[in-house]
């Protein structure tokens, strides 16, 4: 799968059929889009016949922030690092570090986040990966270092691969940037196994992204969302595992904070109209 999408992003090709790779406008993803007035993007391909199904090819190739979506990168780089070794380890949280890089650095998303006076509840991997709550995975990724998770984000080839100068919340502040095409790339090859990480950590990972699980398939699933940007972005990335292959899908789209939670059922929608769930 991993051809298919370097063919459609060489040189910035994306015509009508690349390297034996055709491309589907898929008229019934039009209509998810055009019936409820949507302005985004969806991507499926389905590695088997070669074929990418998308739905406006033009933001399918623009990158955005990942926000909560690059918890599935983040996880597998904490297991590597042995920041944390299995899903339902207590991600390590340090209140002194925590209160000098609010001080220093007060976190743009979540206000209400930061000025709450709760303290900070700890909780294992597999509870923060669906979690709103942000402060788990950004004391994650300060525990992974910058050098580490710089050096882990070009390994996994992730987007424009780019940390910045904060390691708890470049996934939002726009220094990591991916677009939908790139998401489907990555996680494809997260599914297939083909990550350059242990077979044991991937396991350990598709436990975390497991949603939902079936007699005909699993879905695989994290969605995000960044209410500082203008228009605001929603995400929602994943898999889909059947008998007959692996299905990559990512879907972005501009939300407010009323339809936040629309792009889950937008996706399945969109998966459901390509005959996927």
């Amino acid at each position: 799968m991993k051809t298919i999408l370097l063919a459609l992003l060489a040189l910035g090709a994306f015509g009508e059929e690349t390297c034996g790779t055709s491309l589907e406008k898929a008229p019934a993803l039009a209509k998810v889009f055009n019936d409820r007035g949507i302005a985004g993007t969806f991507v499926m391909v389905d590695g088997r016949t070669e074929t990418v199904f998308v739905w406006n090819r033009e933001r399918a190739e623009r990158r955005f922030p990942p926000a909560a979506t690059f918890r599935i990168a983040n996880a597998i780089i904490a297991l590597e690092t042995g920041v944390v070794r299995g899903v339902d380890d207590i991600v390590p949280f340090n209140a002194t570090q925590h209160r000098t890089y609010e001080s220093a650095q007060p976190y743009f998303y979540g206000t209400f986040l930061n000025r709450s006076r709760k303290p900070h509840r700890q909780r294992a991997l597999r509870k923060s990966m669906r979690a709103p709550n942000t402060r788990t995975f950004r004391m994650l990724a300060r525990g992974i270092g910058t050098k580490r998770m710089r050096d882990g984000v070009v390994k996994l080839a992730y987007g424009n691969m780019r940390v910045g100068n904060s390691v708890d919340r470049f996934w939002r502040d726009g220094s990591l940037q991916i677009s939908a095409l790139e998401q489907v790339e990555f996680l494809g090859r997260v599914a297939r196994g083909e990550i350059p990480v242990s077979h044991e950590i991937l396991d350990k990972v598709r436990e975390l992204t497991l949603l939902e699980k079936t007699a005909r398939y699993e879905l695989h699933s994290k969605s995000g969302a960044l209410f500082t940007s203008k228009p605001q972005l929603g995400w929602w990335v994943g898999w889909i595992e059947r008998k007959s292959g692996i299905f990559p899908f990512a879907l972005n789209m501009d939300i407010d904070t009323a339809e936040a939670d629309d792009r889950v059922a937008i996706g399945r929608e969109c998966l459901k109209a390509l005959g996927k769930l």
